[in-house]
Parts: structure tokens; C-alpha cells; sequence
């Protein structure tokens, strides 16, 4: 009995209505179920379809929006065996013997696989009652008594003219009937059932060991069923089978090829840069070794949007993670299990939600990949403790044999360095299950003047390497952009030291203003009026609130941002050329005509170009 329940007429709750099963849907299928499932399942493939289910059903909130998209990739699956036979095409239209056939299919259920040879003239001469699809004659049959409700207040003749007329007026109806139906009629109505019945199919293949993964042409191997009743008695005597689904065909052949379709579909619309392709190579290293591996790099290109949608590729076989800045234990473990699937309410203690966890990880072995992963590390300057949750990924996850992905920026490294000077703590156990290390190329930054031709020819190919992978995201941003509108963007990305982000903030502000404009596509003046009116003003303005603090000696931080009496105060939005957070040497990603006026007024030659600048 549900411990939520509350009587009619109660006061209105937040709870009151938890245990319904409109919410129970919305909570995704339960990890530790599939889990106790996929424990006797020895085929990769087949594990990787129950965690690739589960995994969608947490993302989209159950399995209703799931079952929709099987349905809309696989309409030749849909219909009875004579409706696949016939064809269902639009527009297409069944005549008397098809109907008769395909009717007795979807109403009747010892006909759900298909009308047999031998019975198909016994349903051509049969007329179904209160059929929903009546043909051209067909009726009900004539009564030939004179029933009750004919003698109300008549006499026998009267009575018997009321039956006749009810009896004309049947046989006329049913002259009316059509001859034919459209094949939609009867689509709709099996796609309405499938619909329905799909989602708990789903759910149900997931959790229930009795149902069978295994496509057709492949027996299931003794050992396995054997192992499964002695751990499992109380399933003897259950039946054991492949899952079915009426009016769809072969509906667990279908689930394997939406699998392999929809991680295609996800790798389309990612842009493969540079770093994205360092990003794949580490996580597909990691899966293939089993192994611990460590991707370190500067925010800004696109790191964590690369390990996203690799992950999403990959959801039969990894469950990614993203850490939050203020990451005690509960906070890790909760995250950590929210994505596997299993319980973590505010009612469980932090070690109960953590034995949820590691028991999910050791009988499943997905991969674990953590991004943001510098919030491992304890966080503040007075650090006591040793890492906790480091040790807990050394101990629990490699020495039991589970992948672990860890994705950081370069604090990642001095975290390490501080927690073991103020702890003394060891990073040598850490160190020796770390298998690869993967460095991704650093931002581009200013060369100092006295730079070597070797650093200049490594900054510059750094920064071609940088402008590639800009552009390939701009492209993909804006399809319909133009060579210069590209150029620009880029430039000011690479100027503005903001990068992937800038391009995504200067295209996003870019299409606001064309939408207050009733513009759906953005304009290279849009591009214009976003950067220079929206963006480098923004930018100068967190340069200043971000600078470091003034040296002793100098002047006071009050006067760093107080005008000379003598310089007239600027506008609200405005910047002076030189608080432009720009720096480095000029670039050809755009002319000094098309680049970003400054307090409304051309900039000079100087502090136009170098908006356009590599940094």
C-alpha cells in the first residue's frame, strides 16, 4: 500500500499524487532492475540494448516518447501479416476480399498471426457482428419473432408491420455499406494499439528475465537459462520467449536497428574538430582497454560538448556524469546514480546511495565518464582530508574492472598538487591506474616578445589548427552563412579569446536581433551589430571586472576605474579602443570596413584590425 496516499477531500500536497502512475512513468525504468537482468546476459550487443533503453528512458522522462520514435522510424513493421503483405502506401485501397481478410485479423485474436490457407474461405463467407468496417450487404442477422418492444400499445398487425419496416430499414443501411475501405483505416487503428501496448513492452524487456534478447536464427545457450532459474527458483515453470508485439513485425529486430540508427543520427549533426576527434579517440580507447584514462584541456573549444555527444553514441556502453562545483559525497553519489538509474531520494543516506551505485557499475561495467572532473578534488585553501571520492574511483570502480573517463581543465593538475602538499597524501596509486593520459592542444595565446622561431611556427600552426575547428562549428551554426559573415565571427572569436562559447553567444545574439526584426535568417549586419554593440562591449567590460588586483605601490584600485577628469564620460554599452581585450598580431579573417565600430565611431587602423586578431 502506497504510504502517499491521501483520502478525499485532504488538503492538496505535493506528494499527493506521486505514486500515480503517470508519475511512476516519468522516473525512467530502474537500474537496479535492469541491472539484476543484464547480470545473465553474457552477448555484449544485448546488454547494450537494455542499458541503450534504460539509459532513454531517464533522458526522456519513460518510455512513451521511445515507443513514439520506434513507431515513426518503422511504419512497414505496422499492420497485420496480410496488411504487410497488401501494402499499407497512402492512399492505397483494399477491396472486398482484402477487407474480409485483413478485418478478421485485427478483430479477431486466433487470427493475430495471419489468416491460414485454409481458413481464408470460411472468413470470406463470415459477417462479423458490429463490425467497425461493415462491407456493401452485410448485416446483422433478421430476427423472425416480434419482439417486445414491437407491441407497446398496438395490436398484432400493428407489431408485425413495425418489425417488417425495422427489418427494410437494416437491409437498407446495409446497401448503403461501401464496398471497399482505405488501407489508413485499418493502419491507424494498429498503429493506435502499438502505441499503447509498446511502452510497457519496453519496460517490461528490460526487467523481465523470462523475456529473451535473442533475434531470431540464435538459441539461447543452456548455461544461461540453467544459472538463471538456480539463482532465480521461483521463475520455473514461467515461460521463457523472444518479445512480441501484435501488429508490429519482429518488434526485437526493430529495437536493434533504432539502436544503430539513432547513434547515427547522433553523430550527423556533431562537428568533428580537431580536439573532438582527440575527445573520441580517448573515450573509445578507454572503452576498448577497460581501462582508466585522463583528458585534460583548456575550456573554451568544445571539450565537454565532444564527451556529450560521444556518450550520447554510446549509451548501451557509457553514462556520463557532470560534476557540480560544491561536490560533497551525497552531492557525487546522487549525480552519479541519478544517471544509472537508481534510487538516490533525500531519504537515503549517502552510503546507501553509494552501495546503489557501485552495485549498478560491478554487474553492468559501463564506463563511467566524469566530466568537470577537477571538482573530484577537495575544494578551498585549508584541505585536510585526502581525496575521498579520487580514492573511492581507484578502489571501487578500476580495481573492480569498471572503464573510468575523467575530463577536466588544467586545474585538474593543481588541485592534485595542493591536496597532496597540504594532506600529504600519495598520487602514486592514482598515478599507476591512470593507462593513458591525453593532453588536449592549449588555447592560443600571446607570444612573449622574445619568442623563438620554434614557438612562433608551434603558436602559429596552434592557431590555424584553432581557426579550423572555429570555423567547422561556425558552419555548422550557420548553414547559410556567407564566406565574409564566417570570416567575421571566427575572427572575433579568436580575438575575443572567448572561442567556442563566442561564436555560440555572437550567432545566438545575432538571431535574437533578426527575431525582433520578424527575421527567421540572421544577416551579416546583424553579425555586425551583435558583436559590436552587444559583445565587445560585454567583453571589455568582464576584463575589467575580472583583472587582477593592483600591485602594491601603485595607484588604488578606485582610481584604475575612475575617467580622467579631462576624458568625457561614455555612454551606457560603450567602450574605449583601448580597453578592448584584444591583443596579438593583425589577421585577414575580415576587412577594416566590416569590423566593429567602437562608441559609434570608426575606429582607427589600429584599433579597428586587431578586433580581428589572433590572440
Amino acid at each position: 500500500m502506497s504510504t502517499r496516499h491521501a483520502p478525499n477531500g485532504a488538503p492538496l500536497h505535493d506528494n499527493r499524487y506521486m505514486s500515480a502512475p503517470e508519475f511512476v512513468e516519468l522516473r525512467g525504468i530502474s537500474g537496479t532492475a535492469v541491472a539484476a537482468k543484464a547480470e545473465f546476459i553474457s552477448l555484449k550487443s544485448e546488454r547494450a540494448l537494455l542499458f541503450f533503453i534504460q539509459s532513454l528512458s531517464i533522458k526522456q522522462n519513460g518510455t512513451k516518447q521511445l515507443a513514439r520514435e520506434i513507431v515513426e522510424m518503422f511504419p512497414e513493421r505496422i499492420g497485420t501479416p496480410s496488411m504487410r503483405k497488401f501494402g499499407t502506401k497512402p492512399g492505397q485501397i483494399y477491396n472486398t476480399r482484402q477487407v474480409k481478410i485483413v478485418r478478421a485479423e485485427v478483430g479477431m485474436e486466433r487470427f493475430a498471426n495471419g489468416v491460414p490457407d485454409n481458413k481464408i474461405e470460411e472468413v470470406l463467407a463470415d459477417v462479423p457482428v458490429h463490425s467497425p468496417w461493415p462491407l456493401k450487404g452485410e448485416h446483422e442477422p433478421l430476427s423472425d419473432e416480434i419482439e417486445s418492444r414491437h407491441w407497446q400499445g398496438c395490436s398484432y398487425k400493428e407489431a408485425k408491420a413495425r418489425h417488417a419496416e425495422e427489418n427494410r430499414e437494416i437491409i437498407e443501411t446495409a446497401a448503403k455499406h461501401p464496398t471497399c475501405y482505405p488501407a489508413a483505416v485499418f493502419f491507424e487503428r494498429c498503429r493506435d494499439s502499438i502505441l499503447e501496448a509498446l511502452p510497457d513492452l519496453l519496460r517490461e524487456l528490460c526487467i523481465n528475465p523470462c523475456i529473451e534478447l535473442r533475434t531470431s536464427g540464435e538459441k539461447l545457450a543452456d548455461i544461461d537459462r540453467e544459472e538463471l532459474l538456480e539463482s532465480n527458483p521461483q521463475l520455473k515453470g514461467e515461460t521463457f520467449g523472444r518479445p512480441r508485439l501484435r501488429y508490429f513485425d519482429d518488434i526485437l529486430g526493430a529495437l536493434f536497428e533504432f539502436k544503430r540508427r539513432y547513434e547515427e543520427r547522433d553523430r550527423a549533426p556533431f562537428t568533428m574538430t580537431s580536439r573532438a576527434r582527440m575527445v573520441f579517440e580517448a573515450l573509445d580507447y578507454g572503452l576498448k582497454s577497460q581501462r582508466m584514462v585522463l583528458i585534460q584541456g583548456d575550456s573554451g573549444l568544445g571539450k565537454s560538448e565532444a564527451v556529450k555527444a560521444w556518450c550520447d553514441m554510446h549509451l548501451g556502453e557509457a553514462r556520463y556524469v557532470q560534476l557540480m562545483g560544491i561536490n560533497g559525497r551525497r552531492a557525487f553519489f546522487g549525480t552519479v546514480a541519478k544517471a544509472c538509474g537508481v534510487g538516490s531520494t533525500a531519504g537515503l543516506s549517502p552510503e546507501k546511495i553509494q552501495a546503489r551505485v557501485e552495485n549498478y557499475l560491478k554487474t553492468t561495467a559501463l564506463m563511467l565518464v566524469i566530466d568537470e572532473g577537477q571538482y573530484l578534488w577537495p575544494q578551498g585553501a585549508r584541505i585536510r582530508r585526502h581525496p575521498e571520492l579520487i580514492n573511492w574511483i581507484d578502489t571501487a570502480c578500476v580495481n573492480e574492472g569498471i572503464p573510468v573517463a575523467i575530463v577536466a581543465t588544467d586545474d585538474f593538475t593543481q588541485q592534485r598538487r595542493t591536496v597532496e602538499h597540504l594532506t600529504g597524501w600519495n598520487s602514486e596509486q592514482f598515478r599507476r591506474r591512470l593507462r593513458r593520459i591525453f593532453q588536449l592542444p592549449a588555447n592560443p595565446k600571446k607570444l612573449p616578445d622574445n619568442a623563438t622561431k620554434g614557438q612562433r611556427e608551434q603558436h602559429l600552426a596552434l592557431v590555424a589548427q584553432t581557426k579550423a575547428d572555429l570555423a567547422l562549428v561556425a558552419q555548422k551554426l550557420l548553414p547559410y552563412g556567407t564566406r565574409p559573415m564566417l570570416d567575421y565571427v571566427v575572427g572575433y572569436a579568436l580575438a575575443s579569446g572567448g572561442f567556442m562559447q563566442a561564436i555560440v553567444d555572437s550567432i545566438d545574439d545575432a538571431r535574437l536581433i533578426a527575431s525582433e526584426e520578424g527575421r527567421d535568417r540572421i544577416t551579416f549586419a546583424d553579425l555586425k551589430r551583435a558583436i559590436g554593440e552587444w559583445r565587445v562591449p560585454s567583453d571589455a567590460a568582464q576584463k575589467r571586472l575580472f583583472a587582477p588586483a593592483p600591485k602594491r605601490g601603485r595607484r588604488s584600485r578606485q582610481a584604475d576605474f575612475q575617467p580622467s577628469p579631462d576624458e568625457p564620460p561614455q555612454e551606457h554599452g560603450s567602450v574605449a579602443a583601448d580597453q578592448l581585450p584584444l591583443d596579438g598580431n593583425d589577421t585577414d579573417f575580415a576587412d577594416r570596413e566590416s569590423a566593429p565600430r567602437l562608441n559609434g565611431e570608426p575606429a582607427s587602423p589600429r584599433a579597428t584590425r586587431p578586433v580581428m586578431a589572433v590572440v
